[in-house]
């Protein structure tokens, strides 16, 4: 395994990504597109086509993706861009870890109604950014590669269970409500293509 762990916020409209690697500077950024850029199923496959040149551009084999949110208007583009990406990884045998966007407040701030500022301001704070912008789609995608990196660590028995923190052990292992963790569920919450 290289060291390259690839965050992703998927979205039709800014599509964050965060890749943990090994050097001092910081590699992340969104892919947007607007409307003018053409009907929805020209804009998901502009988005996948960036996100396979990110992938072939860092040789990508491990990632995590920030898990749709489901019961919102817009959950049918979501959940096909996502199957577009799906494809992409299947085609590529890429190993996926999907993130919730609860677990992604759990771990950054500590609370799973957390908003979108307090997660930009945690990112900002942990990443020593000061005049950088980062916005909430990167700052997603940057807490879902650190819960990657840790995740497929765990996976591949390079950490053991006393080397995550508490976060790490509810959101892998098992929930406060006694639901099995991330780790119990592959092919649903992770994919080894």
């Amino acid at each position: 395994m290289n060291n390259l762990i690839l965050g992703v916020d998927v979205s039709l409209t800014s599509m964050g990504w965060f890749l943990q690697h090994d050097k001092k500077n910081l590699l992340y950024g969104t892919f947007k597109t607007a409307p003018k850029d053409g009907i929805d199923l020209k804009r998901m496959i502009l988005q996948r086509d960036r996100f396979i040149n990110l992938v072939n551009e860092y040789k990508i084999e491990f990632l995590g993706i920030e898990q749709p949110f489901l019961h919102s208007f817009n959950t049918e583009i979501l959940y096909a861009l996502h199957q577009f990406i799906l494809e992409v990884c299947y085609m590529r045998h890429l190993k996926i870890v999907y993130i919730t966007p609860a677990q992604v407040k759990i771990y950054a701030v500590g609370n799973h109604l957390a908003s979108k500022n307090e997660i930009i301001l945690k990112t900002k704070e942990v990443l020593n950014l000061k005049r950088e912008k980062i916005n909430d789609d990167a700052s997603d995608a940057y807490w879902v590669s650190i819960l990657a990196k840790k995740f497929w660590d765990f996976y591949f028995k390079r950490i053991n269970l006393e080397d995550l923190t508490e976060a790490e052990k509810f959101i892998f292992i098992k929930s406060k409500s006694g639901k099995p963790g991330i780790f119990y569920k592959e092919n649903q919450s992770f994919f080894i293509f």
